[in-house]
């Protein structure tokens, strides 16, 4: 079990002894258009690591190359020996380049194409060179702090930059972004201060509703989940009834110049992940990201096309309304009820607000003497401090926004305060039939963004949350409190049904799952040590992604997406 990974072998490496190479001179004389054309096969394929090192210079290489190729298999064959798993043309890598690319090349041909394959293969490992920079900020950042957040530390500080653009299954990934957005339309829908916002984006988009809007963009995802050919996807609009209408749809998520110096975390290649290369012609440029602008994408779009409103118009506070009464009531409370079975009793939490207690869970689920108790956190770590690579920023953000800031507890903190409650029977007044000696509490926090589902954060917040249980351990019965789980909406959503119908208990995956991330007494061998003491920062949807493998369960909720009137995608 484990996250994808590799080593980024860069230049430097590979190159030993040799004079520095500089990106911008390698690429010099390649045509824009041919490079583009080029990483988008990359990612297209998604090459992040390739375990065989004849595999990596047979796919690269033209048998013109022979010289150059047997040199690069030479260099690199005592490397990948050591490391096992390397990454030349990685995600990250590749979106740099093509940043790049599309940013500063000409179209003018200065070079062979021969030469322009050993260029490429040269700036792809000087990239990897970059990239390797920051992760020699995450082992100084770490470095002296104690073994325990030393190792969670260096596992969250290199996973949380790139993470969610090289982990993920693109069949999981649309279906829970098609519910997202079907939820956020019909939450704007039922609204009266979104109503103005609504019949602009229809405008602007010219689309009559937003099941129109959908069927347009999820016809592009579809075209990419669909795609059975190697290399790059293109995608052509027919002529007919509708080709203006389509193309001025797609021209609006077609990339334009920008600067990539000052473009954090890829956002302009997400917000348009589509090249336009011809009239009623499109180049996909990665697949995951036009498949994040169904939902994801959504909500900049929807930022967008409320600031051009007049004032009277505005929803003066998008933000909130987007991460507080969507994500964490209304998209939440929805999902939560569907995934219960009738017997569990739920309360979520406007109605303990309501009831007058203050400071409650964002949900509360009992089944017997289980409890479940939710906070429910749709934040984002400053894109800015995520690509540096420094732990110590890294760790003050998520500390302002998970533990503590100067003015209020956040959902560590508030977790433990409920149970301190439940404990001393404040909580009673909210559920006056749990009994305090036999109830068993599973904290858990739900996240709303696959940017934190990134080995290491679940670690940490139970590095702050431990601590805090043992110190009120006179009040409360801490064997009976299990650790944080944090748990990420595209999670709950496939799964739910499977909770419903009992084929997984949520406790008993809890139960497992922090049993399996636990350090054990004793291991066989260094490398059982290692390859667990990986798993032990493992975040809670890739072990349960496993038993549904494992298992042979459904790995998406059909009723839901019929519910849904969504059709298209087979098993």
């Amino acid at each position: 079990m484990g996250l994808i990974n590799g080593l980024q072998v860069g230049f430097k490496q590979v190159y030993a002894g040799q004079p520095d190479q500089d990106i911008a001179a390698l690429l010099h004389g390649i045509p824009r258009g041919q490079l583009l054309k080029v990483v988008s096969g990359l990612l297209a394929e998604q090459v992040k690591s390739i375990n065989d090192v004849k595999e990596l210079i047979d796919f690269w290489f033209r048998d013109d190359n022979l010289g150059f190729a047997s040199d690069a298999y030479t260099r690199l064959k005592p490397i990948e020996d050591e490391f096992k798993n390397l990454s030349l043309a990685g995600a990250p890598a590749a979106l740099k380049l093509y940043s790049y690319a599309l940013n500063h090349l000409a179209e003018e041909k200065l070079l062979s194409d021969v030469q322009i394959e050993v260029n490429l293969f040269k700036a792809f490992l000087v990239q990897n060179d970059l990239l390797n920079l920051t992760d020699d900020k995450v082992t100084e950042t770490t470095e002296n702090l104690e073994f325990t957040l030393r190792w969670y530390g260096l596992h969250f500080a290199q996973s949380v930059r790139f993470s969610d653009v090289v982990n993920f299954d693109l069949y999981e990934l649309f279906i829970s972004e098609f519910i997202r957005s079907v939820l956020l339309f019909e939450f704007l829908e039922s609204g009266p201060e979104t109503q103005a916002l609504l019949k602009e984006f229809y405008k602007i988009y010219e689309v009559e509703s937003w099941d129109q809007y959908l069927q347009q963009l999820s016809g592009v995802s579809l075209s990419i989940l669909n795609k059975t050919n190697k290399g790059f996807l293109e995608l052509i609009i027919p002529q007919g009834e509708n080709f203006e209408r389509e193309v001025k749809f797609l021209d609006k998520l077609s990339s334009i110049e920008y600067d990539e110096l000052t473009d954090n975390d890829f956002k302009a290649l997400r917000e348009k992940p589509l090249q336009k290369i011809g009239e009623g012609s499109y180049r996909i440029i990665y697949g995951l990201f036009c498949i994040e602008r169904v939902f994801k994408g959504l909500y900049f779009n929807l930022k967008a096309v409320n600031q051009s409103l007049p004032n009277s118009a505005k929803v003066k506070d998008l933000r909130n309304l987007y991460t507080y009464k969507f994500s964490e009531q209304f998209a939440l409370y929805y999902v939560l009820n569907k995934a219960l079975p009738k017997k569990y009793l739920r309360i979520t939490g406007e109605e303990i607000s309501s009831a007058g207690y203050q400071g409650g869970p964002d949900f509360y689920i009992r089944n017997n003497n289980k409890a479940f108790i939710f906070e429910s956190k749709d934040s984002l770590i400053n894109a800015a401090i995520k690509e540096t690579g420094n732990f110590t920023a890294l760790l003050e953000d998520l500390k302002s926004k998970f533990y503590i800031d100067k003015t209020s507890p956040k959902a560590v903190m508030q977790l433990l305060n409920c149970i301190i409650d439940m404990y001393k029977e404040r909580f009673l007044t909210i559920d006056p039939s749990y009994k305090k000696e036999f109830i068993r509490i599973y904290p858990i926090v739900v996240i709303h963004d696959r940017q934190l589902d990134v080995p290491g954060f679940n670690n940490i917040l139970n590095y702050w949350f431990i601590p805090e249980l043992q110190k009120v351990s006179n009040i409360v019965d801490i064997s009976k409190v299990k650790p944080i789980t944090v748990v990420d909406t595209t999670t709950v959503i496939l799964i739910h049904e499977l909770l419903n119908s009992r084929q997984i208990m949520l406790e008993d995956a809890i139960d497992e799952y922090h049993e399996f991330v636990k350090f054990k007494k004793q291991y066989k061998s260094y490398d059982e040590l290692m390859q667990h003491g990986h798993d032990t920062t493992l975040p809670f949807s890739f072990f349960i992604k496993q038993i549904v493998r494992t298992r042979k369960l459904k790995r998406y909720p059909e009723k839901m997406l019929k519910e849904k009137a969504f059709v298209g995608l087979g098993e």
